[in-house]
């Protein structure tokens, strides 16, 4: 649920300042409490609430920034006792007595982008009006009982106070981490636009950190090149804790079925009632029952993969006849190629790379059409044409691409049929 665009941070890592020309986001001003309660009302109570993740076109800034962020909050928990409220901020605001407040109004879920516990970085690269101040509100989080989790950007500036901010983070009472690589259009500063050696080598380094932490630190993306169901994290006091399973531990089986990718494996035993687990620790090959309720968290945490039923849904669509494709981002091929040698090994995969936005953007969600465009024509020209291609349904529910063009236009131009995932 957005509130509002502004923000009171102006970052340099920040992705809106480097967006380019005709792109299609847009910001918003603070929404007004009428509207609001009208929007509350729309909000489906069985799902948690999210607000300030920016995960559409609107730019969402800082929610507490909002001048009736507190009475929101109150009017969401009026309105729904028990449903979740998952809040982004920046922390600049988190104020004793805002975070009071919100622990008044649990369950309430916090994700502060930290970046930098520095005061002179903070006022320098995020322009952190109050660096001190915002850094002490920090250490309230410690009394307050707030649930939180963590993220910090994988920039060069910030990197070397890293190993100390996360062990601030974990005495504060984080219960999850997650490290963001660094992203950046071709319009962005050479530190954000790292190539793909760059992000590996900061994944090994991450890799190498998380053994001196003691809660899960998440790389994102991920940068996996396989399907194999490796525990990135568990969290403290969780049942996958209490019965023993660690990071780096590998789900063979649960309940005796071998799960086809960490997402899978993640929606099965969160789904499952006292889940039994075959495990790979090492050279060794061990079995763990995890204790909890139907519907109850594990507490394992795993790098987002493949959604592997939708997968085994195209068997019903993929039209037995004509030349096809499957058609993906550069950092889901590898994944992406495993699955469909294994369940449509007829299909052949290619990856699409981001031209449109380039530098270190490389997600499906953020191609444009003109990418795809671009590589069917190479293909065309090199005598490769297709009658029907694969491809996830990545873009918003109006159908258009960041620069507002739909990828159904491709059909016409190359006489194919696109054919998408359920």
């Amino acid at each position: 649920m957005p509130l509002g665009s502004a923000c009171n941070l102006s970052c340099y890592f920040c992705s809106n300042r480097y967006n380019p020309p005709g792109i299609m986001v847009f910001n918003i001003p603070f929404l007004p409490s009428d509207l609001i309660k009208d929007l509350i009302y729309s909000l489906n109570p069985q799902e948690k609430i999210i607000i300030g993740e920016s995960a559409t076109r609107l730019n969402e800034g800082e929610p507490l920034f909002h001048p009736q962020f507190l009475a929101i909050i109150k009017e969401l928990r009026r309105a729904f006792p028990k449903t979740l409220i998952q809040i982004t901020t920046n922390g600049i605001l988190l104020s004793p007595k805002i975070q009071e407040a919100l622990s008044s109004l649990n369950p309430i879920e916090l994700v502060i982008s930290f970046n930098s516990l520095k005061a002179s970085k903070r006022a320098s690269l995020l322009g952190d009006p109050h660096p001190e101040e915002t850094i002490q509100h920090f250490y309230y989080l410690v009394r307050s009982g707030i649930k939180f989790q963590a993220s910090f950007i994988l920039a060069l500036p910030f990197l070397e106070e890293l190993p100390e901010s996360l062990k601030i983070v974990e005495d504060l009472g984080a219960y999850y981490v997650r490290l963001l690589l660094p992203g950046g259009s071709k319009w962005a500063p050479r530190d954000l636009q790292g190539s793909m050696e760059d992000w590996l080598k900061l994944k090994k380094r991450m890799l190498l950190l998380r053994k001196r932490v003691g809660i899960p630190l998440v790389i994102e993306p991920p940068l996996i090149s396989g399907l194999k169901t490796e525990v990135e994290g568990v969290i403290r006091g969780s049942p996958a804790e209490k019965c023993g399973l660690k990071a780096e531990d590998v789900i063979l089986k649960i309940n005796g079925k071998e799960p086809d990718s960490r997402q899978e494996a993640f929606k099965i035993i969160n789904q499952a009632e006292n889940p039994q687990l075959e495990v790979q620790r090492g050279s060794q090959s061990l079995e763990f029952t995890i204790f909890k309720k139907m519907g109850e968290k594990s507490g394992l945490v795993f790098s987002n993969d493949l959604d592997v039923e939708s997968l085994r849904g195209l068997s019903s669509v993929i039209p037995e006849k004509g030349r096809g494709v499957c058609l993906t981002s550069e950092l889901a091929f590898k994944v992406v190629s495993l699955a469909f040698q294994k369940h449509h090994p007829q299909v052949p995969v290619l990856p699409v790379p981001s031209l449109s936005l380039g530098g270190s953007i490389r997600t499906l969600g953020l191609l444009a059409v003109q990418d795809f465009r671009v590589l069917l024509s190479a293909l065309k020209g090199n005598g490769r044409s297709f009658d029907w291609v694969i491809v996830n349904p990545i873009f918003q529910e109006d159908g258009l691409d960041l620069r507002g063009e739909n990828l159904q236009t491709l059909e016409k131009e190359f006489s194919l049929t696109l054919i998408y995932p359920s």
